[in-house]
């Protein structure tokens, strides 16, 4: 058996902004696309996540992308169907749970979208992006608010305290944590970012069938 870190459920977006603005995170002029690559996300945790970790794996390719939060998988046809009218080069990062399976196929039947642009954000099924950390990792970065006494394979995802904060304010507590040097990950939570940024690398240099500059 194994960890799954889906604490809880809830909105990316609640009381969050005096947060994003004092870490300097402007997401009016991340939903502006203005680069040559971009990765789609479904929310506000996951851009989070993605970029404290992508600066923490010292990945720095990904300098050069957009990192697009479209709040909500569903969304992710919608904007990327913008940087294809835009000719931008684009890649979407999924959950693979039953939402995420339901947004890949809707995205892999639309002719205008090579599939291979469409990244899993684990090779595991049922996961999201609190799942690339290590339980250990998890427990003690992520929501150390767990009860550890009850942590179990099977019941991680039950175990939100009583009074939890969003999923975007615990993303941002981590993102300033690791930026402020309080933070040493082990290696199978490296291990599973470096992955899904070797993924997300070779979406992005997929070749589209039509001239539409790709």
């Amino acid at each position: 058996s194994k960890v799954r870190n889906r604490f809880y459920l809830g909105g990316d977006s609640e009381g969050i902004r005096p947060l994003l603005d004092a870490l300097g995170i402007d997401l009016q002029r991340g939903l502006g696309p203005a680069k040559a690559r971009n990765i789609i996300v479904e929310g506000v945790s996951d851009y989070i996540y993605i970029a404290a970790m992508a600066r923490y794996c010292k990945v720095s390719w990904l300098d050069d992308c957009g990192l697009i939060p479209c709040f909500g998988g569903t969304n992710a046809r919608n904007v990327a169907s913008i940087l294809y009218g835009w000719g931008l080069k684009f890649c979407v990062v999924l959950d693979t749970d039953s939402a995420g399976r339901s947004d890949r196929h809707r995205l892999r039947s639309d002719p205008r979208f090579p599939s291979d642009v469409i990244v899993t954000i684990s090779d595991e099924e049922d996961e999201s992006v609190e799942d690339l950390f290590s339980p250990g990792d998890f427990k003690k970065y992520v929501l150390p608010e767990i009860d550890s006494a009850n942590y179990s394979d099977e019941s991680a995802s039950l175990l939100a305290p009583a009074s939890k904060p969003s999923k975007a304010v615990v993303a941002m507590r981590f993102a300033h944590a690791l930026s402020a040097g309080q933070t040493v990950l082990d290696s199978e939570t490296e291990q599973h970012f470096d992955h899904l940024f070797t993924r997300i690398k070779t979406a992005l240099e997929i070749e589209y069938a039509d001239d539409t500059g790709f």
